[in-house]
């Protein structure tokens, strides 16, 4: 089966609000499998809920990733190491990738592995991320802002296709003739690392706040004032 970055996006929404546990990749939850895994991680096994989460499709941070690799469906519980992809942790993951870079020049592709230290996420467009966050959290969806990541890349294992068209908004620059600044950050103290013409038309990536929405070019990627951007 075909594996791709719409797939992956695919599969970890459909894990939202299923548990995190340590050291998993969409096994089905059971005493055997916590037994396993606490001699395996006792630190990480130390909570009391476990025995109320048995039958429940499990991940840690880098299991979502792997597994919809591994696995033949979102609700498939039984992945096959056999697709393509070693058991790697999310640096390795980071290592093994050809296509990477700093969270500030992240392309808004759907199915991109975002990190920081110990700790990887799918972004999903829009802003949003889902990431198997911890055991006290599991499967959650949380904004790529919020949450210090640090670098990207593209998952080695899967193949990356575009969005359908139908699903990028576009805007259009609408100022009194003057070009507008794209800043690194949603605030006037941000860094100016663009600038963009009057009339000029760009894709809307996420509207971030009453104020600021971010946008992307050709070129960058970055934050404009709300007031001189209209839909398209």
């Amino acid at each position: 089966m075909k594996k791709t970055n719409l797939g992956l996006v695919d599969y970890a929404k459909a894990q939202l609000g299923k548990p995190y546990w340590y050291g998993t990749f969409g096994q089905k939850s059971s005493k055997s499998l916590y037994l396993q895994k606490k001699r395996q991680y006792p630190s990480f096994y130390i909570a009391s809920d476990f025995s109320s989460q048995y039958g429940k499709k499990v991940h840690d941070c880098i299991g979502l990733i792997k597994g919809y690799i591994w696995c033949d469906s979102p609700t498939d519980s039984n992945p096959k190491y056999a697709s393509g992809c070693p058991d790697i942790n999310e640096e390795m993951m980071y290592s093994f990738a050809k296509v990477k870079g700093t969270i500030s020049s992240m392309p808004e592709m759907p199915g991109v592995c975002v990190l920081k230290q110990g700790h990887i996420g799918v972004y999903i467009g829009g802003g949003e991320v889902i990431e198997a966050r911890g055991h006290a959290y599991g499967v959650v969806k949380t904004k790529l802002r919020d949450r210090g990541w640090q670098k990207w890349c593209l998952c080695p294992y899967i193949e990356y296709e575009k969005e359908p068209e139908k699903s990028v908004k576009k805007v259009i620059v609408k100022t009194n003739g003057s070009n507008l600044n794209c800043r690194n950050r949603a605030s006037l103290f941000g860094k100016i690392i663009g600038r963009f013409r009057n009339g000029q038309q760009l894709i809307l990536v996420e509207k971030t706040n009453k104020n600021w929405w971010k946008v992307k070019s050709d070129s960058v990627t970055g934050y404009c004032y709300r007031k001189w951007l209209k839909e398209s």
